[in-house]
């Protein structure tokens, strides 16, 4: 069988250390490369579920400024009209009466908005204790999938 000497072959007799470090190099961008591609996709998936965590946080907060507002703005309302009747108590008892139906209906809202800013807080504090200090170990453990 006939060998062709092309330029090439017959510098990677002369110089074959030279050959392996630039295959090693072409192959070192590539993992690179991909590794730069995996992350960037990485980015963009959280970059969604943050946008739609986003979305859904607006969302809460303004039903719930609807839900608190509505029976606060009643309780003012009562109490302004409340304070016409001062000298009429059967009237003072029925405001009063919504009044405290209002406050009782605003309580457990707060209740449950603060139970929930409470728990978050929480799951922010576990998160900064659970995280690695090493931001290297970190990036591998992430590309793994957090598998080790």
């Amino acid at each position: 069988m006939h060998e062709h000497k092309t330029p090439l072959r017959s510098y990677m007799r002369v110089h074959p250390v030279e050959v392996i470090l630039v295959f090693v190099m072409m192959t070192a961008v590539v993992a690179v490369a991909c590794s730069m591609l995996f992350h960037a996709k990485r980015i963009h998936k959280k970059n969604e579920e943050l946008r739609e965590a986003n979305q859904i946080k607006s969302e809460f907060l303004t039903r719930m400024s609807h839900d608190i507002r509505t029976p606060m703005n009643g309780i003012i309302g009562m109490l302004n009209i409340a304070d016409r009747y001062v000298d009429d108590p059967e009237m003072v008892k029925k405001y009063h009466k919504k009044i405290r139906m209002a406050s009782e209906y605003l309580l457990p809202l707060i209740n449950d908005i603060l139970d929930i800013l409470e728990a978050r807080a929480g799951e922010q504090a576990i998160e900064m204790e659970t995280g690695l200090g090493f931001p290297i170990v970190k990036s591998i453990i992430d590309q793994m999938g957090g598998e080790i």
